[in-house]
């Protein structure tokens, strides 16, 4: 018999609960990032028209870049949360 510690097996699933107010609160704050950032586009742009010069054009784009990528963020997260909640089974294995 080997010598050393033995430690139970930890349960399936672990912390949930946890992980996925964690993962609900990060979507939540990139959903509140992306309504900020399209809000602030859309000021940016109104005035990028009326100003001379290319600089407003380039702000524009990159506050709407930004809201894309909090918006994708948003959704990466959300199919996280999906995918904690509610794990993928294995091809072949059919709910009845």
């Amino acid at each position: 018999m080997a010598a050393g510690r033995r430690r139970a097996e930890k349960a399936p699933g672990g912390p949930r609960l946890g992980r996925v107010l964690l993962l609900l609160l990060g979507s939540g704050v990139a959903v509140a990032a992306w309504l900020v950032l399209v809000r602030v586009a859309i000021d940016v742009g109104r005035h990028a028209r009326t100003a001379p010069g290319g600089i407003g054009w380039v702000r524009t784009v990159g506050v709407g870049a930004g809201a894309v990528l909090c918006l994708l963020l948003a959704l990466a997260l959300a199919g996280r949360v999906r995918q904690v909640v509610a794990p993928r089974r294995p091809p072949g294995t059919h709910r009845h």
